[in-house]
C-alpha cells in the first residue's frame, strides 16, 4: 500500500466519524426541541388546569353552578386528553430519535439522550412492567388523572357533596 492509500483512507475514517457526529448533534438538538415542548405543554396544561379549576370553585359557590360546571368540566376534561396526546406523540417521536441515534452508535460514543428504563434496570423488562415504568412519568400520568378529575366534578358535581 502506497502512503497516498494511507492518507486517503485515514481522511476518509475522519471523514466518516466528523459526519457521524453532526448527525448525532442533530439528534441531540431534535430530542433537546421535542423534549423543550414538552415541558412547555405541561406548564399550558397545569396553567390552564389552574384557571379552570379556579373558575370551577368560584361556579360551585353560586345558586345553579351545574349547567356552567359541567361547561367547565368539558372544557378541562378534552384539553387535558388533547394535551395528553400531543405529550405521547412528542414521546414517540423522541423515542424513534434515541433509537435511531442508538442504531448508528459506535464504541467510544456517548449517548445522545440521557438515562433509558433498561440502562436504569441494567435489563430489559417484560413489556407489562416496562409499560408500567413509563405510565408514571409526569407527561403521561397527569392528563389522564386531570382529565378523570374533570370526569369526576362533572358527574359528581356540588349537589353531592
Amino acid at each position: 500500500m502506497t502512503e497516498a492509500t494511507v492518507t486517503d483512507s485515514s481522511d476518509q475514517s475522519m471523514s466518516d466519524a466528523k459526519v457521524r457526529e453532526e448527525r448525532r448533534a442533530v439528534y441531540r438538538g431534535m430530542i433537546q426541541h421535542e423534549n423543550d415542548l414538552r415541558n412547555q405543554r405541561l406548564g399550558w396544561l397545569f396553567a390552564l388546569n389552574g384557571f379552570l379549576f379556579a373558575a370551577a370553585g368560584v361556579v360551585w359557590s353560586t345558586s345553579n353552578p351545574k349547567p356552567l360546571l359541567v361547561v367547565i368540566a368539558i372544557t378541562g376534561a378534552v384539553t387535558s386528553l388533547s394535551c395528553g396526546v400531543a405529550l405521547w406523540f412528542g414521546t414517540k417521536g423522541i423515542r424513534g430519535l434515541n433509537n435511531l441515534a442508538e442504531s448508528e452508535r459506535q464504541a467510544g460514543d456517548l449517548p445522545v439522550a440521557g438515562m433509558r428504563t433498561e440502562w436504569f434496570t441494567k435489563r430489559k423488562l417484560p413489556r407489562p412492567v416496562n409499560w408500567a415504568m413509563h405510565a408514571v412519568y409526569p407527561w403521561n400520568l397527569v392528563p389522564v388523572v386531570l382529565a378523570g378529575a374533570w370526569v369526576a366534578i362533572a358527574f359528581v358535581g356540588p349537589g353531592h357533596l
